[in-house]
Protein backbone atom coordinates (compact mmCIF):
# COMPACT_ATOMS: atom_id res chain seq x y z
CA UNK A 1 0.00 0.00 0.00
CA UNK A 2 1.76 3.53 -0.83
CA UNK A 3 0.89 6.14 1.16
CA UNK A 4 -0.08 9.88 -0.43
CA UNK A 5 -0.21 13.16 1.12
CA UNK A 6 -3.46 14.35 2.74
CA UNK A 7 -4.75 10.53 3.34
CA UNK A 8 -5.76 9.11 6.31
CA UNK A 9 -5.52 5.35 6.55
CA UNK A 10 -7.91 4.21 9.00
CA UNK A 11 -7.80 0.85 9.39
CA UNK A 12 -5.90 -1.74 6.61
CA UNK A 13 -6.89 -5.55 7.69
CA UNK A 14 -7.11 -6.99 4.74
CA UNK A 15 -4.96 -9.95 5.72
CA UNK A 16 -6.67 -10.17 8.96
CA UNK A 17 -10.32 -10.10 7.50
CA UNK A 18 -9.31 -12.89 4.90
CA UNK A 19 -7.94 -15.33 7.21
CA UNK A 20 -12.02 -16.97 7.81
CA UNK A 21 -12.30 -16.85 4.27
CA UNK A 22 -9.65 -19.35 3.29
CA UNK A 23 -9.74 -21.36 6.88
CA UNK A 24 -12.33 -24.25 5.52
CA UNK A 25 -10.77 -24.34 2.43
CA UNK A 26 -7.20 -25.10 4.08
CA UNK A 27 -9.12 -27.50 6.61
CA UNK A 28 -10.59 -29.26 3.14
CA UNK A 29 -7.18 -29.82 1.99
CA UNK A 30 -5.78 -31.34 5.03
CA UNK A 31 -8.91 -33.89 5.19
CA UNK A 32 -7.94 -34.49 1.43
CA UNK A 33 -4.64 -35.02 1.84
CA UNK A 34 -4.91 -37.08 5.32
CA UNK A 35 -7.63 -39.40 3.74
CA UNK A 36 -5.69 -40.02 0.26
CA UNK A 37 -2.46 -40.54 3.15
CA UNK A 38 -4.15 -43.20 5.21
CA UNK A 39 -5.50 -44.80 1.85
CA UNK A 40 -2.50 -45.51 0.01
CA UNK A 41 -0.83 -46.90 3.26
CA UNK A 42 -4.00 -48.77 3.26
CA UNK A 43 -3.62 -49.65 -0.40
CA UNK A 44 0.04 -50.67 0.27
CA UNK A 45 -0.93 -53.20 2.77
CA UNK A 46 -3.87 -54.64 0.73
CA UNK A 47 -1.42 -55.13 -2.27
CA UNK A 48 1.07 -57.04 0.34
CA UNK A 49 -1.50 -58.95 1.41
CA UNK A 50 -2.58 -59.60 -1.72
CA UNK A 51 0.41 -61.22 -3.02
CA UNK A 52 0.21 -63.34 -0.09
CA UNK A 53 -3.29 -64.58 -0.89
CA UNK A 54 -4.34 -64.55 -4.22
CA UNK A 55 -7.53 -66.25 -3.33
CA UNK A 56 -8.80 -62.24 -2.21
CA UNK A 57 -7.98 -60.36 -5.36
CA UNK A 58 -11.50 -60.02 -6.20
CA UNK A 59 -11.79 -58.39 -2.37
CA UNK A 60 -8.76 -56.19 -3.34
CA UNK A 61 -10.16 -54.96 -6.48
CA UNK A 62 -13.94 -54.41 -4.50
CA UNK A 63 -11.78 -51.83 -1.87
CA UNK A 64 -9.99 -50.12 -4.78
CA UNK A 65 -13.76 -49.49 -6.79
CA UNK A 66 -14.77 -48.50 -2.95
CA UNK A 67 -11.70 -46.09 -2.34
CA UNK A 68 -12.11 -44.29 -6.32
CA UNK A 69 -15.92 -43.78 -5.21
CA UNK A 70 -14.45 -42.46 -1.51
CA UNK A 71 -12.15 -40.04 -2.95
CA UNK A 72 -14.84 -38.88 -6.24
CA UNK A 73 -17.50 -38.41 -2.98
CA UNK A 74 -14.53 -35.82 -0.94
CA UNK A 75 -13.87 -34.14 -4.54
CA UNK A 76 -17.68 -33.14 -4.84
CA UNK A 77 -17.38 -32.22 -0.96
CA UNK A 78 -14.34 -29.81 -1.65
CA UNK A 79 -15.48 -28.20 -4.88
CA UNK A 80 -19.11 -27.70 -3.20
CA UNK A 81 -17.49 -26.08 0.02
CA UNK A 82 -14.76 -23.82 -2.51
CA UNK A 83 -18.15 -22.36 -3.81
CA UNK A 84 -19.80 -21.93 -0.93
CA UNK A 85 -16.77 -20.27 0.21
CA UNK A 86 -16.47 -17.52 -2.80
CA UNK A 87 -18.18 -14.00 -2.67
CA UNK A 88 -21.75 -13.87 -4.23
CA UNK A 89 -21.25 -10.15 -5.86
CA UNK A 90 -21.09 -10.79 -9.61
CA UNK A 91 -24.36 -13.12 -9.33
CA UNK A 92 -26.08 -10.57 -6.80
CA UNK A 93 -26.67 -7.39 -9.09
CA UNK A 94 -26.96 -4.24 -7.01
CA UNK A 95 -30.23 -2.21 -7.11
CA UNK A 96 -27.81 1.01 -5.59
CA UNK A 97 -25.22 2.03 -7.91
CA UNK A 98 -21.79 2.90 -6.16
CA UNK A 99 -22.11 6.41 -7.24
CA UNK A 100 -25.33 6.96 -6.02
CA UNK A 101 -25.45 10.23 -3.80
CA UNK A 102 -24.86 10.16 0.05
CA UNK A 103 -27.88 12.31 2.14
CA UNK A 104 -27.74 13.68 5.03
CA UNK A 105 -30.16 15.35 6.80
CA UNK A 106 -29.56 18.12 8.75
CA UNK A 107 -31.94 19.71 11.54
CA UNK A 108 -30.81 22.88 13.44
CA UNK A 109 -33.48 23.86 15.91
CA UNK A 110 -33.08 26.05 19.09
CA UNK A 111 -29.80 26.27 19.16
CA UNK A 112 -28.80 22.70 18.35
CA UNK A 113 -28.00 20.24 15.38
CA UNK A 114 -29.13 16.90 14.76
CA UNK A 115 -26.65 14.69 13.94
CA UNK A 116 -24.36 15.72 15.87
CA UNK A 117 -20.96 14.09 15.66
CA UNK A 118 -21.57 10.89 13.36
CA UNK A 119 -19.37 9.28 11.10
CA UNK A 120 -20.50 8.79 7.51
CA UNK A 121 -18.96 6.68 5.14
CA UNK A 122 -18.29 7.88 1.14
CA UNK A 123 -16.42 7.08 -1.78
CA UNK A 124 -14.12 9.50 -3.37
CA UNK A 125 -15.93 11.49 -6.19
CA UNK A 126 -19.44 10.51 -4.64
CA UNK A 127 -21.92 13.47 -4.72
CA UNK A 128 -22.52 14.40 -1.29
CA UNK A 129 -25.88 16.49 -0.66
CA UNK A 130 -26.96 18.09 2.66
CA UNK A 131 -30.54 18.60 3.13
CA UNK A 132 -30.73 21.75 5.60
CA UNK A 133 -33.92 22.53 7.93
CA UNK A 134 -32.73 25.24 10.37
CA UNK A 135 -34.70 28.35 12.26
CA UNK A 136 -31.32 30.40 12.27
CA UNK A 137 -28.83 31.30 9.75
CA UNK A 138 -25.69 29.84 9.99
CA UNK A 139 -22.75 28.45 7.71
CA UNK A 140 -21.50 24.81 6.99
CA UNK A 141 -18.09 24.06 6.56
CA UNK A 142 -17.11 21.25 4.53
CA UNK A 143 -13.00 20.41 5.55
CA UNK A 144 -12.24 19.01 2.57
CA UNK A 145 -9.69 19.70 -0.25
CA UNK A 146 -11.05 22.12 -1.51
CA UNK A 147 -12.60 23.47 1.27
CA UNK A 148 -16.74 24.15 0.90
CA UNK A 149 -18.38 26.71 2.66
CA UNK A 150 -22.51 27.02 2.40
CA UNK A 151 -24.57 29.57 3.75
CA UNK A 152 -27.10 28.24 6.33
CA UNK A 153 -30.41 30.70 5.80
CA UNK A 154 -33.64 30.43 8.56
CA UNK A 155 -35.67 28.56 6.25
CA UNK A 156 -36.04 24.61 5.80
CA UNK A 157 -36.08 22.50 2.34
CA UNK A 158 -32.39 23.89 1.42
CA UNK A 159 -30.05 21.66 -0.49
CA UNK A 160 -25.93 22.05 -0.79
CA UNK A 161 -24.22 19.41 -3.21
CA UNK A 162 -20.59 18.87 -3.29
CA UNK A 163 -17.89 16.29 -4.17
CA UNK A 164 -14.60 14.80 -2.37
CA UNK A 165 -11.89 14.15 -4.43
CA UNK A 166 -9.22 12.89 -1.99
CA UNK A 167 -9.88 10.28 0.52
CA UNK A 168 -9.64 10.46 4.19
CA UNK A 169 -11.44 12.41 6.90
CA UNK A 170 -13.98 15.15 6.04
CA UNK A 171 -15.77 17.23 9.10
CA UNK A 172 -18.48 18.78 8.23
CA UNK A 173 -19.53 21.16 11.01
CA UNK A 174 -21.77 24.65 11.73
CA UNK A 175 -19.52 27.56 11.92
CA UNK A 176 -21.53 30.03 14.26
CA UNK A 177 -22.78 27.01 16.48
CA UNK A 178 -19.52 25.29 16.49
CA UNK A 179 -20.74 21.72 16.07
CA UNK A 180 -19.71 19.14 14.01
CA UNK A 181 -22.48 17.48 12.15
CA UNK A 182 -20.90 14.70 10.60
CA UNK A 183 -17.46 13.25 9.44
CA UNK A 184 -17.25 11.76 6.35
CA UNK A 185 -14.84 8.85 6.02
CA UNK A 186 -14.06 8.96 2.38
CA UNK A 187 -12.82 6.03 0.72
CA UNK A 188 -11.42 5.35 -2.47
Amino acid sequence: MTRQENVDVLADHSLLLAIPAFLPAVALVALVLFIAMRDRRAEKRENEDARAQSAQAEHSEESVTDRRLRYGLVTVAAGSLLMGCSSGTESQPSDVPTNAARVIDIRIANGTVSPANTRTEAEVGQRIVLRVDSDATDELHVHSAPAHTFPVAAAAGQQFDFTVTVPGQVEIELHHLGRTVTTLLVRR
